[in-house]
């Protein structure tokens, strides 16, 4: 449930118990390592992956997520051979084709990246690809195009705080401040408390940050969040004082 909720933090601890209690059934190990990924614990990941897949070896959508949990920790060749076995069987499995394109994007061969996104979403018009897609226009200097395809992300999912808060994220960088701002305050009007979100709202309103958020940012201390957020979290206070 909380997982499903967007709380990997509240979850771990019951999905751990899961895999204790189940450890021959290759779900436990799918959610257990989805969490992790979450939680941006990748090479925990990976282990919990290769343990479901040892379960499942014909698991599609595991091999897809070892291969995604491959890329977390840096290792490109791995997640590649990943994909492309799955690819070998299932060549029109359109999460392998958004991971090889995670891969190309990663590399920084963007347009490769941009061509596998859109093969992806041509086969699967429910596929996530709008962050990737995303990423990889912006890398490649296609500003509006990147805004662009967040934005229709969020009209075609308002329900997803994690898309309002990337388009956030765009949107200052592009320097359209107080449309980033609606954003990052919307997010929080679905999820309260999304630590993303208040991180960015800080970053954009920094003294400005109404006493409300500023709160929201000193609770998100108290979140168990990934490394790389904890570390933003405590910068954005840093930057209030």
């Amino acid at each position: 449930m909380y997982l499903l909720r967007g709380q990997p933090g509240e979850a771990e601890s019951h999905l751990r118990q899961a895999v204790e209690l189940l450890p021959d059934v290759p779900s436990a190990w799918m959610n257990y390592g989805t969490c992790l990924i979450r939680l941006g614990r990748d090479a925990e990941a990976v282990t919990a992956f290769e343990k479901g897949l040892e379960r499942a070896p014909n698991d599609r959508e595991m091999a897809v997520n070892l291969g995604q949990a491959y890329l977390g920790c840096g290792q490109l060749h791995k997640a590649e051979n990943c994909f492309q076995q799955v690819l070998k069987f299932h060549p029109e499995f359109s999460a392998a084709i958004v991971g090889l394109g995670d891969v190309r994007r990663q590399a920084e061969k963007y347009d490769e990246a941009i061509s596998l996104y859109e093969q992806a979403r041509r086969l699967d018009a429910t596929v996530e690809v709008d962050v990737g897609l995303s990423e990889a226009l912006w890398e490649k200097g296609d500003v509006d195009r990147a805004i662009a395809v967040m934005q229709a992300a969020v009209d075609r999912q308002p329900e997803r705080a994690d898309h309002r808060v990337f388009l956030g994220g765009l949107l200052a960088a592009a320097g359209d401040l107080e449309r980033a701002a609606g954003a990052c305050e919307e997010a929080l009007r679905l999820q309260p408390g999304h630590a993303g979100a208040i991180v960015q709202l800080a970053r954009i309103r920094r003294q400005h940050l109404s006493p409300e958020h500023a709160a929201l940012l000193t609770q998100a201390q108290q979140q168990n969040l990934p490394l790389s957020l904890r570390i933003a979290v405590r910068f954005a206070l840093a930057g209030l004082a």
